[in-house]
């Protein structure tokens, strides 16, 4: 049985830090998102972080993610740093934008990368099996969290029901791509197994599909925002 607690508010109230107009129209352009989502997804920045900061911190990362649904210390920490581009161990407005949408909305090349990223929580430019099952584990909880079925819109129907499943997806997807036998997948390797099988695509576009749509039903607490 899966058991999955989600706690979907936040107590803090939101800071009216204002957002460029020029940052807008750039958002706008390199995400895709209208000027209302840019307005909503900016109040949960806000919400996410102290009362006249600008930047978000790996820490406050990990608590609004995990509140969301999202649970794992390393996974978050991998995704903290895609969208940590400057690596200077916190994050602004546009990095929080421009990451959430990279997984939704970037073009193939831009996703695989990223997906490596992902899932190479050690950093070590190779996916070992414990990496691979401790990311599509925790993808696939966050799914559960918000009440979707993993498979709902899967093009391809695997069973990620738990750990113990998803480890027999792992074994098989590594018995056919480790073609060096090294017991981890490079980015070559696993790039094929991207393109044979969609369940990395959809998984991880729907996870972060559901994260934007939490970010978007976002209200802001107070009036005229500055976006």
């Amino acid at each position: 049985p899966r058991l999955c607690v989600c706690v979907c508010s936040m107590g803090q109230a939101a800071s009216s830090h204002e957002v460029h107009w020029g940052t807008v129209i750039d958002l706008r352009h390199k995400t895709g998102y209208s000027k209302e989502q840019i307005n909503r997804m900016k109040c949960k920045f806000d919400e996410l972080t102290p009362p006249g900061s600008r930047f978000m911190t790996r820490e406050q990362f990990h608590k609004g993610l995990e509140d969301l649904g999202v649970h794992g210390k390393e996974f978050l920490d991998s995704l903290f740093d895609i969208f940590d581009k400057d690596k200077t161990g916190k994050i602004n407005f546009v990095d929080f934008c421009t990451g959430i949408a990279l997984f939704t909305r970037g073009n193939m090349n831009e996703l695989a990368q990223a997906m490596f990223q992902l899932y190479d929580t050690n950093g070590t430019d190779v996916i070992t099996k414990e990496e691979m099952t401790d990311a599509l584990e925790a993808m696939a909880r966050a799914l559960a969290c918000k009440g979707l079925n993993y498979d709902f819109a899967m093009t391809e129907k695997v069973a990620l029901e738990d750990r113990s499943t998803v480890r027999t997806f792992v074994d098989e997807i590594f018995a056919e791509f480790d073609v060096s036998r090294t017991n981890s997948l490079n980015f070559d390797e696993f790039h094929s197994a991207l393109l044979k099988h969609p369940v990395f695509q959809d998984i991880t576009k729907f996870t972060m599909a559901g994260l934007q749509k939490d970010f978007f039903k976002r209200q802001c607490m107070y009036g005229g925002h500055g976006v």
